[in-house]
């Protein structure tokens, strides 16, 4: 939807239904209305996420990716935070449930106030509104923009060549026409799945270490914020590729390191110390999965490419749950599960084209040109 209709609509649509199916879910008197409710949403917080996302990198340059990708994972964690303080205080999940997802209504008013993805309305030919967003970025950064950059009649002289393409219709499946983009994308939904997989297998293991479930929670959104933080740092320094599969090792190793170490009590505060250690590298993958396939992904299908990654992520994060179940014939054999896998991925991410500091590709040519470089 987003890459048909554009970002801001299907934002709005998104932040629409979150915000009611949240609400409606906290007063439904049975229990598949409030199933339903859940799916909707799951969903939607997805769609909510992947699309500002994917408008604030369009937004900015490669000198500012980072830091917007990150600022992005900030807020996931100090939702972390807030939902912890919230849920400590009223105990009744309907007033929780109806008190948050209250708050989301207000955010239903950005369709009036944050201007369309100008890279989408380029791609799209729709010249006028482009001009017109530009204008008020260059407005606000005090700068100018080369002379007949726009001419009278609406048509992108600059822009005409790099969009020649964008009158044709595009999905998902483009995705996969070219042996380069093919493989890449395959490689990223791997890695999106087995991060969300074995992150959240990891957080629910974390959970159980303690005994008290909104202190664990508060650790949990403490190291997903430190997390971000050195990933801010590094991800430029370091390039997208070195710095997701260096967090994926550290997190799948420490994953096999605690079976080892897990049968003896007395060592339950070493576990408790690498479990965090290992949460500490998933969280850092997710940011940079996150940045790094929205710059991987062209301007024409990039959010139909972070959607598909997303989806895969919520099949990781269902598997995760009866990969948890193994416990009950071995304890530690989840962690082995999650471990191997997590080793697997960085493996495979190291096949990935680096893109730090290139511009995003606009089209299918362009994002085949920047991976098979």
């Amino acid at each position: 939807m987003a890459d048909k209709f554009g970002r801001l609509p299907a934002l709005s649509v998104a932040l629409t239904s979150l915000s009611i199916g949240g609400f409606i879910g906290g007063i439904v008197p049975d229990y598949f209305s409030f199933t339903a409710m859940r799916m909707v949403v799951g969903g939607s917080a997805s769609g909510v996420f992947i699309i500002a996302l994917v408008m604030g990198m369009e937004m900015v340059g490669p000198s500012t990716r980072v830091l917007v990708g990150s600022s992005f994972q900030y807020f996931f964690a100090f939702g972390y935070l807030t939902l912890a303080v919230i849920a400590a205080i009223i105990d009744d999940w309907r007033i929780l449930q109806v008190t948050i997802s209250s708050v989301g209504l207000l955010f239903i008013g950005y369709y009036w106030i944050i201007p369309e993805s100008a890279r989408w309305l380029l791609q799209r030919q729709k010249m006028e509104q482009a001009e017109k967003v530009i204008a008020l970025v260059v407005k606000e950064n005090k700068v100018t923009i080369p002379a007949g950059s726009f001419s009278t009649n609406g048509e992108s002289w600059s822009f005409r060549d790099q969009f020649k393409d964008s009158s044709k219709k595009f999905h998902i499946l483009d995705l996969f026409r070219s042996p380069h983009l093919r493989r890449t994308s395959l490689i990223i939904f791997f890695t999106w799945m087995v991060t969300s997989g074995v992150y959240y297998g990891l957080v629910q293991f974390t959970l159980d270490l303690g005994r008290n479930d909104y202190v664990n929670l508060l650790i949990v959104a403490i190291t997903e914020i430190l997390a971000y933080t050195v990933g801010l740092f590094i991800l430029d320094r370091h390039g997208r590729r070195q710095v997701l599969c260096g967090s994926l090792l550290l997190g799948g190793s420490m994953l096999l390191i605690i079976p080892l170490l897990a049968e003896d009590d007395s060592l339950h505060s070493s576990v408790v110390f690498l479990a965090v250690i290992g949460k500490f590298g998933l969280a850092l993958a997710y940011n940079v999965i996150y940045i790094f396939s929205a710059e991987l992904f062209p301007t024409v299908v990039r959010c139909s490419g972070l959607g598909c990654s997303s989806a895969m992520a919520r099949v990781g994060g269902v598997v995760s749950s009866y990969v948890l179940l193994l416990k009950v014939y071995w304890k530690p054999l989840p962690l082995f599960v999650f471990g191997a896998l997590s080793v697997a991925a960085s493996f495979l991410a190291f096949l990935l084209p680096e893109t730090t500091k290139k511009d995003l590709p606009d089209t299918l040519s362009e994002a085949e040109t920047v991976i098979s470089a």
